[in-house]
């Protein structure tokens, strides 16, 4: 469902928790995710397409208390037709270090998505 607001609205995060295998975030469920990595090894394969409209989104990306892991996120491709677009054509990659913080915004005009992560909020 989708309602028009003029002036400040509060949103709630959807949280979620990497687990090894695909995370996949349904925009339905609010405009701002976390995304919590959980200490687990490897890449991060991330859909970012479920239910997504024109608008503006938000993935804010925790590493683990203890261990810093991983550091590359692979953005699927949404299909359809839409494509993701990076400042310089590169995609956002995640802080290295533990306890590190890294968000990611996303404007969606309907056929692209336009992403910059912005990095290491310690």
């Amino acid at each position: 469902q989708q309602t028009e607001f003029t002036g400040q609205t509060v949103t709630k995060e959807n949280f979620l928790v990497n687990t090894g295998v695909t995370i996949n975030v349904d925009w339905n469920e609010g405009d701002v995710c976390v995304i919590d990595l959980n200490n687990q090894a490897g890449n991060v394969d991330l859909n970012a397409f479920n239910n997504v409209k024109p608008g503006t989104y938000v993935i804010r990306f925790e590493q683990g208390a203890a261990v810093a892991t991983p550091s590359l996120v692979n953005y699927l491709s949404p299909g359809a037709g839409a494509v993701w677009k990076w400042p310089g054509g590169v995609p956002g990659a995640l802080t290295n270090a533990v306890g590190a913080e890294d968000v990611l915004t996303i404007h969606s005009d309907g056929t692209a998505l336009y992403g910059v992560m912005t990095n290491n909020f310690l």
